[in-house]
């Protein structure tokens, strides 16, 4: 039986934003994310990403990969271009709710050569989301903030 992360407060002082337009899948998330003390903010599409971040300091980027108008090259550019308040070092992470393996693989490859740090399938379980949430904190030293 696999060991169960125990993520109450893990996370605790770490703003999150979350782009995402579907709200099982950002609900979720915000459970996920309440638990472990975080502070989560959420855009449903990525028009504003950038103005956001510029006005609303964040430690990880969450992004739905399979929004509506689909930019995710975009804005991971745009994002990585923006040195301002260290907007370009956040660390980002693309998420899709797709299980089937090859289309998984290919947004998979997309999603890391556009920029993005990590790629998650949903539903994943919390303690995975969780871990890589806070390895990708702890990375940066947005933890020790």
């Amino acid at each position: 039986m696999p060991q169960q992360f125990d993520f109450a407060s893990s996370l605790k002082g770490l703003k999150i934003l979350l782009v995402e337009h579907d709200p099982q899948i950002a609900n979720l998330l915000f459970l996920i994310f309440e638990a472990t003390e975080a502070e989560v903010f959420q855009l449903c599409s990525a028009d504003n990403v950038v103005n956001f971040l510029l006005e609303q300091p964040v430690n990880i980027l969450i992004y739905d990969i399979q929004l509506p108008a689909f930019r995710e090259r975009e804005v991971i550019q745009q994002v990585r271009a923006t040195p301002e308040n260290n907007i370009s070092q956040i660390p980002a992470i693309a998420i899709a709710t797709t299980k089937n393996f090859y289309t998984e693989t290919v947004i998979k490859k997309i999603a890391i050569k556009s920029g993005f740090s990590r790629f998650l399938t949903l539903p994943e379980v919390p303690d995975e989301i969780v871990e890589t949430v806070l390895e990708l904190a702890e990375r940066v030293g947005a933890l020790n903030q």
